[in-house]
């Protein structure tokens, strides 16, 4: 009789331990399956967007990215609002996909400055003749691909566009911009200086939001004329460090 109590005592013993095993792994298996949800419910997205934008610059020890006007062979009239640079006739031709802007400034008696997106370039009312009886034939139209910007002057001052230091005051500034064409004029001989333009675009291969203040505006159709220009544009994050990375775009 106590064999039989005995024995029955250590079949309980193993029944509890077996049961406490059987607890055990079930919790472990409720935290996993717990753990799996949270990471695969997480947003899944190629890149991060945070609030810092970016200001680029062209020279090394520069905060300015400077664009000269048709004529100027030192300085491009073809910006590159992403790449923070201002790309020259050959250099635009090769990547027409990271031209969002271009700088005129003719020389036929029209005094008059312009900024451009390259479709108006292309197929924009009088576009051909903006470019200037002694230039070069309007380039635009040879080019492979052209990127549907859209420029507005604002009514931001100096101070208030260095005053914006986020993604989301970036982008209520260009959302209040209001008059978005393909092409503003300063007509009469007005230099651009001090003003600031809003340009966006969306499109499949390319998205931006900037800002773009003329710090100076030098020259005039001459072969030396430019523009100092400060860019703010939206920034993306790929290695997740806060900080936005210019190579996070998918076309530059």
């Amino acid at each position: 009789m106590g064999f039989y109590s005995g024995a029955s005592k250590i079949g309980l013993q193993k029944t509890i331990m077996k049961t406490r095993h059987l607890v055990a792994a079930a919790l472990v298996a409720v935290i996993f399956i717990s753990c799996k949800k949270d990471k695969d419910d997480k947003p899944k997205s190629d890149v991060q967007v945070f609030e810092p934008v970016i200001a680029f610059n062209t020279n090394p020890g520069s905060s300015y990215m400077e664009a000269g006007n048709q004529y100027n062979l030192q300085k491009g009239c073809f910006m590159d609002l992403i790449g923070g640079k201002a790309r020259n006739y050959t250099d635009a031709k090769a990547h027409p996909k990271s031209i969002d802007l271009i700088f005129l400034a003719p020389n036929d008696g029209q005094d008059a400055y312009y900024l451009m997106t390259p479709t108006y370039s292309r197929s924009g009312a009088g576009a051909n003749a903006m470019w200037g009886s002694n230039s070069t034939e309007n380039p635009v139209t040879t080019w492979s691909a052209i990127n549907e910007s859209e420029i507005s002057p604002t009514n931001l001052t100096a101070a208030e566009f260095y005053n914006i230091s986020t993604n989301s005051q970036l982008a209520a500034a260009v959302q209040g911009a209001k008059n978005f064409s393909g092409n503003y004029v300063s007509a009469g001989g007005v230099k651009l200086t001090a003003k600031v333009f809003a340009v966006k675009l969306n499109m499949d291969n390319r998205q931006l939001q900037a800002l773009i203040l003329v710090v100076d505006h030098v020259g005039t159709s001459g072969a030396t004329g430019y523009l100092k220009v400060i860019v703010k544009v939206t920034g993306i994050d790929t290695d997740n460090d806060g900080k936005p990375d210019n190579n996070g775009y998918k076309d530059r």
